[in-house]
């Protein structure tokens, strides 16, 4: 076994010791509220003792009207060549109760090498009091890409330009 191979296998062995730890003290006991100290990327990396009042995860007040998150980034496909990506999320609350769910609209938008554009909607929202929930799937597609025929008499080096577009609602 070599040098990379052993760092290899002492970093898996480390990260599951901190990703997954023993649960034996992993629940704490309130008069009336059982909490379960789950570990998320903040707890993690700030190294902090879990504690019911410390924990990133327990269910904090309803502060913010809304939470977005905003993330670019770059892609590989065959059908795409190289693709430049910014994703976008947004939750929010339609109602102020304690027991109100969060609604939520994700998107992003996808431009390709080949000048494909891929920008999907996807939307999840509650009514106020919980009673119904809006679920939408909206897209617009234009996907250029050349096509060379079908079975073995066709000349590979003559292609033929298919532009595809569609929106769906």
């Amino acid at each position: 076994m070599n040098c990379k191979d052993l760092t290899l296998l002492l970093i898996i062995f480390f990260s599951f010791i901190i990703l997954f730890p023993s649960k034996a003290s992993s629940q704490s006991t309130n008069a009336d509220t059982t909490y379960i100290h789950d570990k998320d990327m903040v707890d993690v990396l700030s190294r902090k003792k879990q504690h019911k009042n410390n924990d990133s995860l327990i269910t904090k007040p309803k502060s913010k009207n809304y939470f977005l998150s905003v993330v670019p980034a770059v892609g590989y496909t065959l059908q795409t060549g190289f693709a430049g990506i910014i994703s976008a999320n947004i939750g929010y609350y339609t109602d102020k109760s304690p027991d109100a769910k969060i609604s939520q609209i994700s998107t992003s938008v996808t431009y390709s090498e080949y000048n494909q554009v891929i920008f999907p909607v996807f939307a999840n929202i509650w009514t106020k009091g919980g009673g119904y929930n809006i679920i939408s799937d909206n897209r617009y597609i234009s996907y250029p890409s050349n096509i060379y025929g079908l079975g073995g008499a066709t000349d590979p080096n003559q292609d033929h330009t298919i532009d595809f577009s569609q929106i769906k609602l």
